[in-house]
């Protein structure tokens, strides 16, 4: 029989006692051993398996603990540090490189010189021009209120870089107060302060003239004369009380006597009224030049056009209306004669449709 060594086993002994023949099993506990490669013999408590419990080298000294702890920490303080450096302070991860694309009313070189301004002022003891912490919310806030922007994304591009792209807002037209001139929304707001010309600008948009030509209303006149344009500061402005009896086309019955950017300077019918205009005299032969608006008393505004003709629209009848009259004299009653002409002088009731 195989018996395998480790185990134990209940034997079966069978013995002689007194010529009989007896056979009984008894609980006989054999224990083989294990075969050993030495063959030396061993004793049974050397065979037996001892249980060794093991303990982290860092925690067999009470007394290392407080040096080797301490020591740590100040490494985890002194890398962090390091590395604060490196993300704050260091020359490496600050604003170095500025590009700005698609702008058209200012120029790349004032905006970069906007940005280099905002990210070259302090934030305390820290800089404003870090890469990690510079906001690109914030940027894009201060930029809107210096240039005329509709939408601007600010990107970081590591190391040291930023990619500013500008969206600016379409002016709707050109308003001219006295000698100053600003570019306005479709709602009549001012939004930008040109300082150089934009002849390509200013051939796709209406230029709209704003002139005194009555002396009603002194607080009036003051207020227009003594306009204000080129400034971005975002203050309030205050206002001049309009005389009842004089309409003005503003939107409501006051008037700035500083007109600063975010100002209404022409109510937001009339700008919508020269626009539909202006865009059906350019689909046909007749160029507008300049709409006058007579201030303060305001029914309507003369346009002159690319031949030197003076046209007097009517805010009683729509622009559609009147181009509609206009090229159908132009065309059929005038004719060839057109381009000769000195002295025209159209009307429709009583008023004058335009004249030279």
């Amino acid at each position: 029989m195989y018996m395998r060594p480790g185990y134990l086993y209940n034997m079966r002994i069978s013995f002689h006692l007194a010529s009989r023949q007896f056979t009984h099993t008894l609980p006989l506990k054999l224990l083989l051993p294990m075969p050993l490669r030495t063959g030396k013999k061993h004793s049974y408590r050397e065979r037996t398996p001892v249980k060794r419990s093991y303990t982290n080298p860092f925690f067999r000294s009470k007394e290392r603990l407080p040096i080797r702890l301490f020591a740590d920490i100040f490494s985890l303080i002194v890398v962090f540090a390091v590395l604060l450096w490196v993300l704050l302070w260091s020359p490496f991860f600050r604003v170095q490189t500025i590009e700005v694309s698609r702008v058209t009313l200012s120029t790349a070189e004032e905006i970069t010189e906007a940005i280099a301004l905002y990210v070259g002022n302090a934030h305390g003891y820290i800089p404003r021009d870090a890469l990690f912490i510079l906001r690109e919310r914030d940027l894009e806030q201060h930029l809107k209120q210096l240039f005329p922007i509709d939408k601007i994304t600010v990107h970081k591009e590591l190391p040291h870089s930023l990619r500013v792209a500008i969206t600016e807002t379409a002016p709707a037209a050109l308003v001219q107060v006295a000698d100053r001139s600003s570019y306005v929304t479709a709602e009549g707001v001012v939004f930008f302060v040109p300082t150089r010309p934009y002849p390509s600008l200013d051939e796709s948009i209406p230029h709209i003239v704003l002139q005194l030509h009555s002396t009603t209303t002194d607080a009036i006149i003051a207020a227009i004369t003594e306009v204000s344009l080129p400034t971005a500061t975002g203050t309030p402005t205050t206002s001049a009380t309009k005389t009842p009896d004089t309409p003005f086309p503003f939107p409501n019955p006051q008037l700035p006597d500083n007109t600063t950017r975010d100002a209404q300077v022409i109510a937001k019918n009339v700008v919508a009224h020269i626009i539909l205009f202006d865009a059906l005299l350019r689909t046909s032969d007749v160029r507008a030049a300049v709409y006058t608006i007579d201030l303060p008393i305001f029914d309507s505004y003369r346009v002159t056009t690319s031949e030197n003709w003076t046209i007097q629209v009517s805010f009683t009848d729509t622009p559609s209306d009147q181009t509609e009259r206009l090229k159908v004299l132009l065309d059929r009653e005038i004719g060839r004669r057109r381009s000769t002409l000195i002295n025209i002088d159209l009307r429709f009731g009583s008023r004058v449709f335009y004249e030279s």
